[in-house]
């Protein structure tokens, strides 16, 4: 199975996984909820390694996935849902 997964798009669909808000993630990583939303919209990709780490643990997942697409290091479960297509079983 193919994933073409961007940063912004993991970003956003551990934020909604966990239910935290823009705010949550921001004020867990130490950064604004604007930066946050420039991130996940793909507007500016541009991120120190510092705050990698920090959103990463923010969401509560390792940077190499969220970051760099890493598959092996992605949040227990997190593929699970894109497994099942109706019909298909």
């Amino acid at each position: 199975m193919h994933y073409h997964l961007t940063t912004a798009w993991r970003m956003r669909e551990r934020r909604k996984m966990l239910g935290f808000t823009l705010k949550t993630v921001a004020e867990r990583a130490g950064c604004t909820a604007q930066r946050l939303s420039q991130l996940e919209n793909e507007i500016a990709m541009d991120v120190r390694p510092a705050m990698k780490e920090a959103i990463a643990k923010a969401l509560n997942c390792e940077s190499s996935w969220l970051f760099g697409g890493n598959i092996y290091h992605a949040p227990k479960g997190f593929y699970e849902p894109m497994h099942k297509h109706p019909g298909k079983q």
